[in-house]
């Protein structure tokens, strides 16, 4: 049997499944006009760059991408009509693409894609009744355009800013009437502010002690201290993220006591204003109360830490003085107007945190939410509308926020060795990548980075 019997057999049996060529191929189409085709050539392949190096044998190829999609076409047009359709054709190649996808071309072999038309020639002979036809095109893909993101961060803060905005004006209501029964209620309101100030005061110097800011030095030292300050929520977050340069110690120290400094001045401004309180001070009241919130978050270097010490005085409950419905009523207010400003400066502190992974955004966000939960439920119980408004878009901001930046981050698993390995070998296991040694360091919290524990959480990427 020679070799064309054979391809002949193939064929005539390929034909029998319906198989054959001619069978597979498809009518051709430019937007809609049919033509026929006599040849066509297609060029495919990668868009490669070579970049050559000296002293080097063979070059290095860059792989940009696929490359161009370019196709030309020789077809013709037949017919007594061949002036009407040539005229056709002619137009639908002049017409503009009404989108950048290109039209729709259908080719013999290829099939049903869009492309754009580079270049097309007529020619008709004198024999007539026959025009040949030449397409040059190129595959098209959708332009990109630029889209607007929410900048949740942003957002968060201006929901803070509109929730003590209305923390504000709700104590000035809720405290002038009480105000009228004399030093009693004044007094009252000094005993609470001076809670408030006292607690705000040790914080800030929990904050400003070495053991919580040696993290920030540079070198094996500080690493060993990374993380203590975040262990009350069991945040992880990405504490090189500070607002302030690695120091030394010396400049630490300073720091601490301009922050202390600061401090007590920002707690004696509140407890004056609160001293000489009146039905025309409150607002001033309100706003010594958001500077000590603003003082205590400038102290902390770490989000991490920051969002810590605004949890624990947004929990913060005062000692309460027996006295008349009209003193109850002082202290109530006064106390809903502090710990309302330590939980706006709790959500504003998340707005700058940056969590490690999906389980500690998560974390984080709930709880914040439950402490704004907690505020709302007051607001509602307290008939207080504009802050019961305030403080759910703020919550729903929060939600936002956290949810849309711990969307992109790995998740944290446990991950489980038949023995104790260095940190550098369990990172190139986990992330082929030594350098994230530190990372797995901080997470499991070991003594010798070269011995780490057999079993602990890690990010799963």
């Amino acid at each position: 049997m020679t070799i064309g019997s054979f391809i002949n057999d193939v064929s005539a049996l390929l034909g029998a499944a319906g198989l054959s060529y001619r069978g597979q191929l498809q009518s051709a189409l430019w937007k809609g006009v049919p033509f026929g085709v006599t040849t066509s050539r297609a060029r495919f392949g990668r868009r490669n760059v070579v970049h050559d190096y000296p002293n080097r044998d063979a070059p290095w190829v860059e792989d940009l991408g696929r490359g161009r999609q370019v196709i030309h076409i020789v077809g013709f047009l037949l017919g007594d009509d061949v002036i009407a359709q040539s005229k056709r054709m002619a137009a639908v190649c002049q017409q503009r693409d009404s989108d950048d996808q290109g039209g729709e071309l259908v080719h013999p072999q290829f099939g049903r894609n869009r492309f754009s038309l580079l270049d097309f020639a007529i020619t008709h002979t004198i024999e007539g009744r026959f025009a040949e036809l030449e397409f040059s095109f190129v595959n098209s893909t959708p332009r990109i355009y630029p889209v607007s993101i929410t900048a949740t961060p942003q957002e968060t803060l201006a929901a803070a800013d509109d929730a003590d905005s209305a923390a504000a004006d709700s104590f000035g209501s809720r405290i002038a009437a009480a105000l009228q029964q004399g030093a009693a209620v004044v007094q009252s309101v000094v005993g609470t502010v001076q809670q408030y100030g006292g607690q705000a005061f040790s914080l800030v110097a929990d904050a400003t002690s070495l053991f919580r800011t040696v993290q920030a030095l540079p070198g094996e030292f500080g690493r060993f201290f990374d993380g203590a300050s975040a262990t009350l929520l069991g945040v992880t977050g990405d504490s090189s993220a500070t607002s302030k340069p690695p120091k030394t110690v010396s400049d630490l120290i300073a720091s601490g006591a301009q922050s202390r400094a600061n401090a007590t001045a920002a707690v004696s401004a509140a407890q004056s204003s609160a001293a000489s309180l009146s039905a025309s001070t409150t607002a001033d009241l309100g706003a010594k109360a958001q500077a000590v919130m603003a003082t205590l978050g400038s102290a902390t270097s770490d989000p991490a830490d920051r969002v810590r010490i605004f949890q624990v005085l947004a929990t913060f409950v005062p000692l309460v003085s027996q006295g008349s419905a009209s003193v109850a009523t002082a202290q109530s207010a006064t106390s809903d107007l502090w710990r309302r400003a330590a939980v706006s400066a709790l959500a504003r502190a998340t707005a700058a945190y940056q969590p490690a992974s999906q389980d500690d955004a998560a974390t984080v966000r709930d709880a914040v939410v439950t402490l704004l939960d907690a505020e709302i439920d007051t607001a509602g119980d307290q008939g207080e509308d504009s802050v019961f408004s305030a403080f759910r878009a703020l919550k729903a901001a929060v939600v936002a926020d956290m949810n849309a930046r711990g969307a992109g981050l790995p998740r944290v698993i446990t991950v489980s060795f038949a023995a104790p390995l260095p940190a550098p070998l369990i990172a190139m296991k986990l992330y082929q990548d030594a350098s994230r040694a530190d990372e797995l360091i901080a997470e499991a919290d070991v003594v010798h980075p070269g011995f780490m524990p057999t079993s602990f959480r890690a990010l799963a990427s």
